[in-house]
């Protein structure tokens, strides 16, 4: 595929063809010197990741070390600097500057001194929009699987023979392919998503959230709508979301669990405590998965029809049964990822996992989950809620999903960067207080000495949320194997 980009539908108001510019060559050319502002951000260190596979050097900088990222830059020979110390002279120290979407260019030091520079600036969305009007793409929409679903495409485009670029949340291999097709995880904060030029789409679910930006459930799934009608090829979408118009695309593949879906996952056996079976319609194959919830059955079904549709389009012709069968194997063996259904490990007998549910929805599928696959289990959770905003407006599912742990911990609110909640004064103890039996911790320190003196054999314990308590089960983790192997 050129990099002069591909005839597609509008994205909202860019121009009809997509023709790159001075920042879209260099991003996908192989020898340009790349700075990025908020390295170890989630997004931001997997494009730095893929620009270093593909012959950028690649340095940046964030407030911090320690956020778990690092060890993957590391590993791929990228200089993190912490702080936000320095400075540049002139274009002569960088081809480019790219910045997380959770910095203002207008206060950020290092920002504003590349603008003076005359270093040219992209912020992660706008960088994202580039390659993809670069390369061959998937975008992965949705409220909810957005990562676990590319996650799966990667793996089933790589079980298929193709490679493939991860621009998602999670660590995994990067390409070195001349023009690999991109896995994207397309973010809606902002609208950010409306800047992409997506290939083929998938959206995995339509439920209200960013309450401090769409200040409504219309305007949120408007967004998605605009999504929709962006994609070029072909979209697959969750016959749930029956909003969505179903003239958006090229081609349309809706899927669901329930009769009258032409794509359908549905259980086909096994009782509690083992792994489910799923049924996977119509052409009747057989997968069982190692992370519990009907959910990630339905994200394994999104990722098959998005290779499906991929292979379909590419090849002038639909894959055959035992393909499928083969592709749907490399999907399976998907077992959780950094942060996403994370197995930690065990000590005294107790299971350590990490999620990063941070929505009433997705607390629920997993909690749900959980006890369809340990049953027998207790389980303990320490979650902390993200931005005030979100738990102000689900104050009432918060209550009603967090109930579902036996244990609960709350910890204090993590604020985001990028929201400005006008003073709300709301606390996490509010929360607790009213959920029957749950805990209210103000800091780390007391949750670790709680939980150490609390837990116990046959327990699970799972630490949630988009805050940083990932650590806190690494800690006690250590600790209990420490009692194990003295």
């Amino acid at each position: 595929m050129s990099t002069q980009g591909t005839p597609g539908k509008q994205p909202g108001n860019r121009p009809f063809f997509y023709a790159p510019d001075a920042e879209a060559e260099i991003l996908a050319g192989n020898s340009s010197r790349i700075y990025c502002v908020g390295i170890c951000g989630t997004g931001l260190s997997a494009l730095a990741l893929f620009l270093a596979g593909r012959g950028h050097t690649v340095t940046g900088s964030d407030d911090r070390t320690d956020y778990y990222p690092w060890r993957s830059l590391q590993e791929a020979g990228i200089t993190v600097e912490e702080g936000f110390h320095r400075r540049f002279g002139s274009r002569a120290d960088a081809d480019l500057l790219l910045y997380s979407a959770a910095y203002d260019p207008r206060i950020h030091p290092q920002l504003l001194s590349a603008q003076k520079a005359g270093v040219p600036l992209l912020s992660y969305p706008e960088a994202l929009s580039r390659l993809s009007g670069c390369f061959h793409n998937i975008c992965v929409a949705g409220t909810h699987g957005k990562t676990t679903t590319a996650m799966m495409i990667y793996l089933g485009l790589q079980q298929a023979g193709i490679e493939a670029s991860p621009l998602f949340g999670v660590p995994a291999p990067q390409s070195r392919a001349s023009y690999p097709v991109l896995v994207i995880e397309a973010c809606e904060y902002r609208e950010h998503f409306l800047m992409y030029y997506p290939e083929y789409a998938v959206i995995t679910s339509v439920d209200y959230d960013h309450v401090d930006v769409y200040p409504d459930r219309f305007s949120y799934r408007k967004a998605f709508q605009s999504f929709a009608a962006n994609t070029q090829k072909t979209l697959v979408v969750s016959g749930e979301d029956a909003d969505i118009p179903l003239d958006v695309a090229s081609s349309l593949m809706t899927y669901g669990a329930a009769e009258g879906f032409a794509y359908r996952a549905v259980k086909s056996g096994t009782g509690s405590g083992e792994p489910q079976r799923y049924m996977f319609l119509p052409w009747e194959l057989e997968s069982t998965f190692f992370v519990p919830g009907d959910h990630i059955a339905s994200d394994a079904l999104a990722a098959l029809l998005a290779v499906y549709a991929f292979l379909t389009n590419a090849r002038g012709k639909e894959p055959e049964k035992n393909e499928l069968a083969h592709i749907l194997k490399g999907i399976s063996s998907y077992r959780g990822a950094l942060r996403r259904s994370e197995v930690m490990g065990t000590a005294a007998g107790i299971l350590f996992m990490d999620d990063y549910a941070h929505h009433p929805a997705e607390i629920r599928a997993m909690f749900q989950g959980l006890r369809q696959r340990y049953p027998d289990k207790r389980i303990v959770a320490d979650f902390i809620p993200h931005t005030v905003s979100r738990t102000r407006s689900f104050f009432s599912e918060f209550t009603q999903s967090l109930s579902l742990a036996d244990v609960l911990c709350i910890q204090e609110i993590y604020p985001s960067q990028r929201e400005q909640h006008a003073g709300d004064p709301l606390s996490s103890a509010e929360l607790a207080a009213c959920i029957p039996g749950a805990r209210f911790f103000s800091s780390y320190q007391s949750a670790y000495e709680f939980l150490l003196r609390s837990l116990q054999s046959n327990d699970l314990f799972i630490t949630m949320g988009a805050g940083d308590n990932r650590f806190l089960g690494v800690r006690l983790l250590d600790a209990f194997n420490k009692r194990n192997y003295p």
